[in-house]
Parts: C-alpha cells; structure tokens; sequence
C-alpha cells in the first residue's frame, strides 16, 4: 500500500475536513506512530472547540426517567422486545427529587432521558418540566426519547420552557 505524504493529508484534513476513505486510513495510521501529526491533531481538535464552545463547561444533570419503550429498535438495551431488561419507571415525584438532589450539587440544567414510554404523555412531560423549572429555578433543557422533533415541540411549549431539543 502506498504512503501518502503525511504532512499534505494532514494540512488537507484540517482545511477541508474532507479526505478519502483511504486518507482517512492513512491519517488514523499516521496519528498512532507519529507524534507529530498526533500533535498537529490534537492542537486543531482544541482550536474548533474553543471556536464552536468557548472555554466553558456546563456540565447537566442526566436523569433516566423511564427505560419503557414502544420500539423494538434492534440496536437498543431498553427495546420493547428485550425480555431481560429490568423496568422501571420514575415518578413525578422521584423525578424532581433527582433535581432537586442535582441543584443542590450544582447543576443547573437538566435532561430528561428515556424510552418512548406511552405512559408519559406530551401533557404529563411538559407538566414535569414546567415543575422542574418553577422548584429547582434552573432549566430542563432537553427531552431525550425516541419521539419525533415534530412531537417534542408541543412539550416544550406548554412547559415554557423554550428550548427544543435537537431532532434524534
């Protein structure tokens, strides 16, 4: 197999962040035995993150409310047809609870992950968050489940909460 100059694909990789599949074998080959271009790499990665994110850190409070779902998707531990998994499914209560309990440790967002659970209606889930946001004073800033992007606006809002969460 040939060797492409390492210097180009990696200057390529980091001007057009577009290489071949064969560039890109070269460069996870290239970063494992050189220093350099690991380096090179890594000074890059740094430079788009403070970019794109700044240099803060916000770290949220991650609550797996249900792991109930009505998909059956293959990939997934918490798929409807997985008969080993063991259910549960939170409270509204236990749920704010967990934000409460993360407030007083710091954390000032939240985000509510689960299963697509028939249970938690779009009324019931925006009344926890709108609850989540008037006890803890902070934000619920995402729901994170199968439902559609189409189905999380509703939720967010008559939660008034005002962000959406990105489409999954």
């Amino acid at each position: 197999m040939y060797r492409i100059d390492n210097m180009n694909i990696v200057e390529k990789f980091i001007n057009t962040h577009e290489l071949t599949k064969e560039e890109y074998v070269e460069l996870i080959r290239l970063a494992e035995s050189d220093v350099q271009v690991r380096e090179q790499l890594k000074e890059e990665a740094v430079r788009l993150q403070k970019k794109y994110y700044g240099t803060d850190v916000y770290t949220r409070g991650l609550i797996e409310f249900t792991n109930y779902c009505r998909n059956n998707c293959y990939y997934c531990g918490i798929r409807n047809g997985n008969r080993n998994a063991q259910r549960y499914r939170l409270t509204k209560e236990e749920i704010l609870d967990c934000c409460a309990n993360g407030y007083e440790l710091g954390f000032r967002t939240f985000v509510l992950q689960g299963g697509e659970d028939p249970y938690y209606t779009d009324e019931k889930l925006a009344e926890i968050v709108r609850e989540i946001r008037s006890v803890v004073s902070g934000v619920c800033d995402h729901i994170v489940c199968r439902r559609t992007f189409e189905r999380n606006i509703p939720i967010v809002e008559r939660s008034g909460s005002g962000q959406i969460p990105a489409p999954t």
